[in-house]
C-alpha cells in the first residue's frame, strides 16, 4: 500500500493537468496584458522623448521656434502617467500569479512608477516658456555678428554711410542679447567685445565721412585691438548657450529616459512569460 501511495504526483498541478493548463492560461493572458500596456506606454514614452530632444535640439540651434515640439513633449509626457498606471495594476496581478503557477521563475523587474512620470510634462511646458527668450537672444547674438561683418564689408568698399546703417543694425541686436535674463556667465566678456569692435568700426567710419585718415588710422588699430578677443569670446559664447540651451531639457528628458529603461527591461522580461 505505501509502495501505491508513493506513486501519486508530487504537485497538486500534475495530477490534474486541466487544472495546470487553466492556471498556465490564466498566467499568460496576465503576461500578454502586460505586454500589451508596457508597449502602450513605451510608444508615448519614446514619442515624448523625440519631441522633447528635437526641442532641445532647435533650442540651440536652427531657425524653427521649439516651443512647439516641447509642447508636444509635455503632452505625450501626460499621457504617460495614466498609462504606467494601468500598467502597475497589471503588473501586480502578474507579479503574484508567476510565484503560484510557476514556482522556479525568476521575479519580474518592475517597470516605471507613475509617481515617477508626474510633473515631467510641467517640466517640459516650463522649458518651452523660457526657450523663447532664449532662441531670441542666440538669434541676436549672430546677427550681432552678422551686422559686423557687414559693417567690415561695407568699409572695405568705401561705404561708410552703409557700414553705419549695419552697425546702427548690430547695436540694437547686441542690445537684446544685452537684455538676456539669467544670462550665460560669460556673456559680459563678449559683450565687452562686441561692444569695443562696434565703437572702433563706427569710429573708422565717422573718420572717413570727415576726411580724417589719422582718425581713421587711430580707429583702426583701436578695432585690431578689440578684435584681437573675438574669436575666444565667440567660442566661449557658443559654448555657453550649448550647455544652457541643453539644460533646459536636460531632466526631463533624464526622467523620460529612466522610466522607458524600465519599461523595456520589464517587457523584455514578460516576454519570457509568454515564451
Amino acid at each position: 500500500m505505501g509502495a501505491l501511495l508513493s506513486l501519486r504526483a508530487a504537485a497538486a498541478d500534475a495530477a490534474d493537468p486541466p487544472v495546470a493548463a487553466e492556471r498556465l492560461a490564466v498566467l499568460h493572458g496576465l503576461a500578454a496584458d502586460d505586454d500589451a500596456r508596457l508597449a502602450a506606454l513605451i510608444d508615448e514614452l519614446e514619442a515624448a522623448i523625440e519631441a522633447g530632444r528635437d526641442g532641445s535640439a532647435l533650442i540651440i540651434d536652427g531657425d524653427v521656434a521649439p516651443g512647439p515640439d516641447l509642447q508636444d513633449a509635455a503632452e505625450a509626457a501626460a499621457g504617460t502617467v495614466s498609462l504606467a498606471r494601468a500598467s502597475e495594476r497589471v503588473d501586480a496581478r502578474l507579479d503574484a500569479t508567476l510565484p503560484a503557477v510557476a514556482p522556479g521563475e525568476q521575479a519580474l523587474p518592475p517597470g516605471p512608477a507613475s509617481t515617477d512620470l508626474l510633473g515631467i510634462d510641467d517640466q517640459l511646458r516650463a522649458a518651452a516658456e523660457a526657450s523663447g527668450p532664449f532662441v531670441e537672444r542666440r538669434r541676436a547674438a549672430g546677427e550681432t555678428l552678422e551686422a559686423l561683418n557687414a559693417a567690415l564689408a561695407a568699409l572695405e568698399a568705401d561705404d561708410a554711410r552703409g557700414a553705419l546703417e549695419a552697425l546702427d543694425r548690430a547695436d540694437r541686436a547686441r542690445a537684446t542679447v544685452a537684455d538676456w535674463p539669467s544670462p550665460p556667465a560669460v556673456l559680459p566678456f563678449w559683450l565687452d567685445t562686441t561692444r569695443a569692435m562696434l565703437s572702433a568700426a563706427r569710429d573708422i567710419a565717422d573718420a572717413t565721412l570727415a576726411g580724417d585718415a589719422t582718425a581713421a588710422e587711430a580707429a583702426g588699430q583701436a578695432y585690431r585691438r578689440a578684435a584681437a578677443d573675438a574669436h575666444r569670446a565667440d567660442m566661449a559664447l557658443a559654448l555657453a548657450i550649448s550647455e544652457s540651451g541643453a539644460s533646459l531639457c536636460a531632466v526631463p528628458l533624464r526622467r523620460l529616459a529612466d522610466a522607458l529603461r524600465l519599461a523595456s527591461d520589464r517587457r523584455v522580461a514578460v516576454a519570457s512569460v509568454l515564451q
